[in-house]
């Protein structure tokens, strides 16, 4: 595992059975005004990355960035 990881303590999957373990149960989310708010508060009010804000939402960080479009 590498530096970053270990700090962000992240674990890629190693196998498509892991991969399809993390993401099964996950329902497609919209990004809805609440999910923006949220995610708007925690960047702009607590000073959260958005890796941080991605990881405690449990969403792609892509999708965290993508929020800030819509705004």
């Amino acid at each position: 595992m590498c530096k970053r990881c270990q700090i962000l303590g992240d674990e890629l999957p190693r196998t498509r059975t892991d991969f399809e373990e993390r993401t099964v149960g996950r329902e497609p989310i919209e990004d809805s005004e609440a999910f923006i708010t949220e995610v708007s508060w925690h960047y702009f009010v607590n000073e959260m990355t958005q890796a941080e804000i991605a990881r405690m939402l449990n969403v792609t960080r892509l999708r965290v960035n993508s929020s800030f479009l819509t705004i």
